[in-house]
This record gives structure tokens, C-alpha cells and sequence, in this order.
């Protein structure tokens, strides 16, 4: 079952306007800065902003028409928001009332929380009270998920745990999701689609890796890291740069080279985070790579592979 959305919330000065399709079993990323209107839109969906308009179909089911609850979405936050009062296995069967204990077991036991049963939310950790909340979530049978940074603050191993649980969830029940995260690499493990949001306004849409290496203007290669931009070669055109994508050396049939004074190099990950001081004004521009065959103060080659070109208006240049 398929989403298709057309929303739109007004709040004092803030005004979201959103057009959204996401297929059955896809999940939508939405990145954006604090603000931007990501938590309002996904609350828009479930039906918890009583200023939203616009209309929401699933299946042929219009549920902007439909109350919150007979809309059957499930929405999952950062904060787990169990019942304190209630064990593990208590909390999970909240979901399904009346149908035993054997489906919140299962869910616990492919949670890994099947030792956890009796235990109550406030002797567990902050994972661990995600998994109960993920799986009471799961146990309501949802037609649509919204994920609101459910995943923020956990350990790299379970975020990736949990994300491909739910991956597996919308595969199997041909679900649609909207995740929402501040940074693309936070919903890149989720989304293959990607929204960029800003001010109630979404900038562009597409897979991740598209979005990256053609953002359509100089403000959505902002917000997907882009640190630096350099002058082009005609009046009031610029360059953008990426951290990501660079590769040591002069390599003209990747991109275009770029030579600079190695001002300083620190670890990041596998690599090693490199700024160099370029022009004659002393600019900086920051890029990751493989190694560092210099000493700072020396010169360094790199090569910015087909990084994209903006106009005088910001617009992308195709």
C-alpha cells in the first residue's frame, strides 16, 4: 500500500506546505535543520495537528478524513514513552489486548529482550526501553510508520540493529515510512529516498546519493555538509566541496584539482580530515581522504570529484 500525502500546516509565522508519495514497503527519509518542519509534518500524517489541511490516502483509504486512531499509523519518537507501571511483556501486549502473551514473547525474543519479560522500563537501558517501544509499535499492526529520530543517542550497533529490523518489517508487511533525522548519514541506514526540508518547504527529493553529488542549489548542499565553496571560472559562479568527495592527486578526468597549503590533518574515521589553505586569500577548504603524504605547511594535491556548479542565484548549473 502506497502513501500519497499533500499537506499543509499554518502556526503563527510558520507555514509548512508538503507533497509526499512513498511506495509500499520504502521508507522516506526527511532531512532538515531544527525547525524546519519535519516532527509537525509527521505529526500532520497521524493526525495530532488540528490546523493541518490537505488531503492523505493509503490504499484508497483517504485518512485525512479519518480520526487519529482509525487512521492505523504508528508513530515512534526519541523519547520511548512506555508505561512505567508495567513489565517488559505487559508494555508489548498493551499493543495487542486480548490475544495472550505469546505474541509480545515473540516480539521480545526477536528484540533480544526475551530475558527481560518481567522487568520494568525503569530497570533497563535507554536501548533496550527503544526495543520494548519498537515492538509494541510492530504489535499494533500499523499501516504506515513514522519514525521521529527514534534511533538518536543509541550506540552506532544498535541503531543499525534496529534499523534493519524495521527494514525488514516494512519488506515483509509492504508498509510505507517517513523517517525524520537533523543529518543525512542519521536516516541514510532507513531511507533510499530522500526529502530535504527547510522551512516548512521541501528543496529536493531523490536517492541520497543523487541528492549528494547534484544538490539542486547552494542551500541543500548546506545541509548536506557541503563546508566550503570556491570561486568558478566565470563572474559570480561557484564550486561546492564536499568533504566526502575528494581524492588525493590531480585527476582532470574526475573532477577538478586543487592544490593547497596543509594547515592541519586529524583522523576521522578510516581517513583522515584534511583542511587546506588555497588562494590568495587564504581561504580553507576541508576534505577527507585515504592518507596524507605531506607535512604541514607543504603543498597538497586533491581532486574534487564532479563537484557541482552554482549561478549568481544559487541554483544549481546542470
Amino acid at each position: 500500500m502506497a502513501l500519497a500525502a499533500e499537506v499543509s500546516v499554518e502556526r503563527g509565522d510558520f507555514s509548512l506546505s508538503v507533497v509526499l508519495e512513498v511506495a509500499a514497503g520504502e521508507c522516506l527519509g526527511l532531512v532538515g535543520p531544527s525547525g524546519a518542519g519535519k516532527s509537525t509534518l509527521l505529526e500532520a500524517l497521524a493526525g495530532l495537528v488540528p490546523e493541518a489541511r490537505g488531503t492523505i490516502r493509503l490504499a484508497g483509504r483517504e485518512l485525512s478524513k479519518l480520526g487519529t486512531h482509525e487512521r492505523r499509523i504508528g508513530l515512534l519518537r526519541q523519547e520511548p514513552a512506555l508505561f512505567p507501571h508495567l513489565s517488559v511483556a505487559e508494555n508489548l501486549s498493551y499493543a495487542r489486548p486480548g490475544r495472550g502473551l505469546e505474541p509480545a514473547q515473540a516480539m521480545a525474543a526477536r528484540l533480544g529482550l526475551g530475558a527481560l519479560l518481567d522487568a520494568r522500563p525503569a530497570g533497563l537501558s535507554g536501548g533496550q526501553r527503544q526495543r520494548v517501544a519498537l515492538g509494541r509499535l510492530l504489535l499494533s499492526d500499523p499501516d504506515v510508520l513514522l519514525l521521529d529520530e527514534p534511533f538518536e543517542g543509541l550506540e552506532p550497533p544498535l541503531r543499525r540493529e534496529l534499523s534493519e529490523l524495521v527494514l525488514e518489517e516494512l519488506a515483509a508487511r509492504q508498509l510505507p515510512a517517513v523517517a525524520v533525522a537533523h543529518h543525512l548519514d542519521e536516516v541514510q541506514a532507513l531511507s533510499g529516498e530522500i526529502a530535504l526540508l527547510e522551512h516548512g518547504q521541501v528543496l529536493q527529493v531523490g536517492p541520497a546519493a543523487e541528492i549528494v553529488r547534484a544538490p539542486a542549489s547552494v542551500k541543500v548542499a548546506e545541509l548536506l555538509g557541503y563546508r566550503t565553496f570556491l570561486p568558478g571560472t566565470r563572474a559570480g559562479e561557484c564550486i561546492g566541496v564536499h568533504p566526502g568527495r575528494a581524492r588525493l592527486g590531480s585527476h582532470l578526468e574526475l573532477g577538478v584539482p586543487v592544490a593547497g597549503r596543509l594547515m592541519t590533518c586529524r583522523p576521522s574515521g578510516a581517513r583522515w580530515l584534511v583542511e587546506l589553505e588555497v588562494g590568495e586569500d587564504g581561504g580553507r577548504l576541508a576534505v577527507e581522504l585515504d592518507s596524507v603524504p605531506a607535512a604541514p605547511g607543504e603543498v597538497l594535491g586533491v581532486t574534487l570529484l564532479d563537484p557541482p556548479r552554482f549561478g549568481p542565484d544559487g541554483r544549481a548549473i546542470r
